[in-house]
């Protein structure tokens, strides 16, 4: 076939096109010869868990949600549990289901095991790390969702202590009382005393979206955490509704939804804000972060997950979608309002019946959908009272590549547009063409938007082959041989014995849990250094 592509084409004319004057389209045909750099194996080696999500429907507590919140999981973390040098695997399991234990075996297929306690939670994020200090790796579970009211136990997150041989013990004396729905666990060395301290982020408040929820720093006391973000860091108690976190050196960066981009600072045992102009415009409906060396000068970068392009929104730091949050109607619940530019007047993004079913009291002064349809932002509501409402606003959903320059110093860019599909809810690192440069896969989707908005899933995932100076490359799927529909929430990679090859665990929610296998000889991890 023959294929012609035509670029600024301008508006106002007809075009027409002759077939003989296009090039020659060789398409996506991959020789049989070659063979795709990951190859598909699910349900080959006894890694085998399907995630059941509980029903539940958040719209009914606040019908203006952008977006449904309990649908977070499966969390998914790998670590050597049973000290037999082999990466073993935990996947969580939904409200009231058991998350999952699988242990390496020597062949490189694995062995289940059952975490009957925890039952009840939602296990959004996970990480496996020795938590005492006793040579044994332990495991942290992040509990989260919005399937219970606010401030309720089951947010609590949980650690289990390992008895060395792979025995978990959950352990609810370790931690503080945590009744906060999470999003997302990283460690690091805060205070230099040789143990691993916690950053716990804050996801959401059940039933009063879009205040910020409590986020958590938790020193480590010989296995035993206590909260002393007050302390250490106040700016983090409610910094926002954090979706992903990660350190890097005595950066620790965060991002969420309505947030920019944000990097706290080590200051001996302190974490202090980093004011970078760089990030000012960054706020977005941010998902996730992976850190790695793309551009190879001995620093931690980040690729960063947003919404993408392919929405309804397009956001701008001259129009942005922002987000007015105040009991309006005075019946003692949030009001959570969106508005977005059109022919640069803010208007509201709901529509009329959505919006007064939440505050029905406006039906009165737009009793017809025509005059809904003109109404700007400022009529609906008095600018006094937005003048007093919380407001938060996004300028980009782009999702990013953001450049380490040292010193606290960071630049942000965005992805090839192949990454602007559909949300990047899950980010995973490592040399995946085996070039001796980091490459990255992203995957994500979200199938819960309100409906008038529809289900983001434009995604199969996609693998970006970096070129070691911060430049990525989109690959297709018949090339690397990786496609996963559906609401994809984490990707790990674990290493299948001492083969030099590697599992790479993709978690969906609702799903089953997808495997590949890659690398011919053993490849750059994500690690971040902390």
């Amino acid at each position: 076939g023959r294929r012609q592509v035509l670029t600024s084409v301008a508006a106002g004319q007809v075009l027409r096109l002759k077939y003989e004057d296009a090039g020659q389209y060789s398409g996506l045909h991959v020789s049989s010869a070659e063979e795709p750099l990951l190859q598909a194996a699910t349900g080959q080696n006894g890694l085998e868990f399907v995630h059941r999500e509980s029903p539940f429907n958040d719209f009914l507590q606040q019908p203006l949600l952008p977006h449904s919140f309990s649908r977070p999981g499966p969390g998914l973390a790998v670590g050597d549990l049973n000290g037999d040098g082999l990466e073993d695997v935990f996947i969580g399991g939904a409200k009231g289901q058991a998350g999952r234990l699988f242990f390496q075996q020597s062949g490189g297929s694995f062995e289940s095991r059952g975490l009957a306690e925890g039952v009840e939670a939602e296990d959004v994020d996970a990480l496996i790390f020795d938590a005492n200090q006793d040579g044994a790796n332990d495991l942290y579970v992040v509990s989260g969702g919005s399937e219970f009211p606010a401030g309720d136990k089951g947010y609590q997150d949980r650690l289990y202590v390992n008895d060395g041989k792979g025995g978990l013990r959950l352990a609810p004396e370790a931690l503080p009382d945590m009744p906060a729905s999470g999003s997302c666990v990283a460690a690091a060395d805060l205070d230099g005393d040789g143990d691993l301290d916690l950053f716990v982020g804050g996801r959401v408040e059940p039933g009063q979206y879009p205040l910020p929820p409590r986020s958590y720093l938790l020193r480590n006391e010989g296995g035993v955490f206590s909260d002393v973000t007050a302390e250490v860091a106040p700016g983090l108690q409610r910094i926002g509704m954090v979706t992903d976190a990660a350190w890097a050196g005595p950066w620790l960066v965060l991002v969420g939804e309505w947030m920019a981009v944000t990097v706290f600072r080590n200051d001996n045992g302190r974490l202090v804000r980093e004011d970078n102009e760089a990030l000012a415009n960054s706020k977005g409906w941010w998902y996730s972060l992976a850190g790695g060396d793309f551009d190879e000068d001995g620093d931690t970068d980040f690729l960063l997950g947003n919404l993408g392009q392919n929405a309804s929104f397009k956001p701008s730091p001259s129009e942005p979608v922002r987000i007015y949050a105040d009991d309006f109607d005075n019946n003692g619940s949030i009001d959570a309002v969106m508005s977005y530019y059109i022919q640069g007047v803010e208007s509201p993004v709901h529509s009329r019946d959505m919006l007064f079913s939440q505050i029905p009291g406006l039906e009165k002064k737009y009793p017809r959908y025509g005059l809904y349809a003109e109404a700007t932002l400022e009529q609906l509501f008095k600018k006094e009272a937005l003048k007093k409402a919380y407001v938060l606003e996004c300028n980009t959903f782009q999702s990013g590549y953001l450049e380490n320059l040292g010193n606290g110093g960071f630049a942000l860019r965005p992805l090839p547009l192949a990454c602007q599909l559909a949300p990047v809810a899950a980010i995973a690192c490592a040399d995946f063409n085996q070039d001796g440069h980091l490459d990255a896969l992203l995957a994500g989707n979200d199938h819960t938007p309100e409906v008038n908005t529809g289900r983001y899933d434009a995604s199969v995932g996609q693998l970006l082959v970096g070129d070691g100076q911060g430049a990525f490359s989109p690959v297709g799927p018949m090339q690397s041989g990786f496609w996963v529909e559906g609401e994809v929430r984490g990707l790990q990679l674990s290493r299948k014995g001492d083969t030099g090859r590697y599992w790479i665990l993709v978690a969906v929610n609702n799903d089953t849990l997808r495997i590949f296998e890659g690398g011919r000889q053993e490849s750059k991890r994500n690690n971040t250094s902390i």
